[in-house]
């Protein structure tokens, strides 16, 4: 196992001499990301998190890249971590985040077939320029449980790119991306509780993107909470 310790991308590498840089860690069997950040709830104290995830297999057809992930979260009040499935995508143009990543999808529920998300893929050039617009993503779920069903739709819009900063990583100075955009998220249901439900929730993101790792910092602003997370470490096998 390589540890990465040193620069993971360069100025010169970042912008370019016409060679082609995506995220090649994310796509060789083995690989872990590791990410920290906090949840302050504004009116809560402020709660700590580590997340996680673990390439678990790859598949490539030509320079069409494929990957699934073991995504793990854990807060600081909890003992034992949630997994999920997240997938990511990339070729010679883009880099793309599975959608249906942001449903957190549980592994047990896809294992059993249990799973009711589609979507499409949020997409990040692999070459970009400040100004430009991104394109919009959706992804939706359908839950049965015990007490009840619920559907939820989400959508990502008005993602442009804003600038390029300078991102001192615990293990790097990182030139990236940073992009701003609004995720949507409309949940509607019925509970043997609560009745008929329909909930709405609007974050306001900001994510930092690099082409050789990914995204490697975002921050999320709501209504009631303000969430930031950033990658601390990498490993490739």
């Amino acid at each position: 196992m390589k540890i990465v310790t040193g620069v993971a991308v360069s100025f010169t590498l970042f912008f370019g001499s016409g060679d082609l840089i995506r995220p090649e860690p994310l796509f060789r069997t083995g690989t872990e990301y590791r990410f920290s950040g906090e949840v302050d709830g504004k009116k809560d104290r402020k709660q700590k998190f580590i997340s996680a995830f673990k390439v678990n297999d790859v598949i490539r057809n030509g320079q069409n890249w494929f990957c699934n992930t073991t995504m793990s979260y854990l807060f600081d009040q909890s003992t034992e971590p949630e997994s999920y499935l997240f997938q990511f995508a990339c070729d010679t143009v883009n880099f793309y985040v599975i959608s249906a990543n942001f449903c957190y999808r549980k592994i047990s529920d896809v294992e059993k077939g249990n799973d009711g998300t589609t979507g499409d893929s949020v997409v990040y050039p692999l070459r970009m320029k400040i100004g430009d617009t991104l394109p919009d993503a959706w992804c939706r779920s359908v839950d049965h449980f015990p007490e009840g069903s619920s559907v939820t739709n989400m959508r990502f819009t008005d993602r442009v790119v804003v600038a390029i900063d300078t991102l001192k990583l615990s293990f790097a100075l990182t030139p990236a991306y940073r992009i701003t955009s609004k995720r949507s998220s409309g949940i509607t249901g019925t509970s043997k509780y609560s009745g008929h439900f329909d909930n709405k929730l609007e974050v306001q993101l900001t994510e930092w993107f690099t082409p050789a790792l990914g995204v490697v910092k975002v921050e999320e602003t709501g209504e009631t909470s303000v969430s930031r997370g950033v990658l601390e470490s990498y490993s490739e096998h």
